[in-house]
């Protein structure tokens, strides 16, 4: 799958949830779809880094994440949403769209 393939797919998930009513048009052709994917490609980081596009890509449903033993040996799990969760770990991913490409079915 393309880098252009997996955003594609990714704003489309973002924009069935609800991302971004502005940035949604209707998109009239293939072609004109097709535009605007070349546009945003210059610049996804924006995109998918923006907290907007996360909440609607992964949504509000919390996931636990795991933070290092406490003094006491104990580990302690905080709830955090999903997209919350996930961008933190896109963040760290060298090839981010790749990241996203594991939620694409």
């Amino acid at each position: 799958m393309t880098n252009k393939q997996i955003l594609e797919k990714a704003t489309d998930i973002a924009f069935d949830n609800g991302w971004g009513e502005s940035h949604k048009m209707d998109w009239g052709s293939k072609e004109a779809k097709n535009l605007w994917l070349e546009g945003i490609l210059k610049h996804y980081y924006d995109v998918i880094f923006s907290h907007d596009f996360a909440k609607s890509f992964w949504g509000d449903e919390t996931t636990p994440a795991f933070l290092s033993p406490t003094p006491s040996k104990a580990m302690r799990t905080l709830l955090y949403p999903a997209w919350q969760f996930n961008l933190q770990q896109m963040v760290l991913e060298e090839e981010p769209l790749k990241y996203l490409k594991k939620f694409i079915k």
